[in-house]
């Protein structure tokens, strides 16, 4: 930790105070920079002779028998913006990329959405079967069939059990679009320059 980020942490901790208060402590720090590099010390080392601003701030509140922080709001998390570490990508590392994504689509993706698919519309197949058998068994005498009342039955059980189903294939279809939409945006997220 720099002269900068440790000031800044300790002013963040110190808020409570008046600002009288708060800006003599802080001209007392800066001057035990000052004599530090005076003295021919880094400006880490001189932190890690003063200790941390949280410690610092808990011995000043303990003097002065104030409280750190006020106990109906949370304590504010001390947040130090990062540069992006990520590097944009050369155009031969896309390529390669782009290879390996195309080996493991024919490879692993594409066979087993395929499957995982074909599943489920074969799920929604079943279920739009069952729950249209009434309508088939309508239209059984037609085709010269006669009802019976246990085909009857048979169609109401049918019928509920299809209804019964529509919950679950409808949860199941929308994970599996979830599934297949996060595997695509991973595509592009890495062929753009993520991990």
């Amino acid at each position: 930790m720099n002269k900068e980020l440790f000031l800044t942490e300790l002013e963040e901790r110190l808020a409570s105070l008046n600002e009288s208060d708060r800006e003599e402590l802080l001209e007392d720090y800066q001057e035990h920079f000052r004599s530090g590099k005076a003295e021919g010390k880094s400006e880490e080392e001189i932190v890690l002779s003063l200790g941390t601003p949280k410690s610092i701030a808990e011995d000043i509140f303990t003097e002065r028998e104030e409280l750190l922080q006020d106990p109906i709001t949370p304590p504010e998390t001390y947040y130090v913006p990062r540069k992006p570490t990520t590097k944009e990508r050369t155009p031969g590392l896309r390529v390669l990329l782009l290879i390996g994504l195309i080996f493991l689509d024919l490879v692993l993706l594409i066979p087993v959405g395929f499957a995982v698919w074909s599943f489920v519309i074969s799920l929604w197949l079943l279920v739009g079967t069952l729950v249209l058998s009434p309508l088939f068994l309508v239209l059984s005498p037609l085709f010269g069939q006669t009802i019976e009342m246990y085909q009857g039955f048979g169609t109401i059980a049918m019928t509920g059990l299809g209804l019964m189903f529509l919950p679950a294939v409808l949860w199941l279809t929308k994970l599996i679009k979830k599934a297949t939409i996060i595997v695509i945006s991973w595509h592009a997220y890495t062929l753009k320059g993520g991990r």
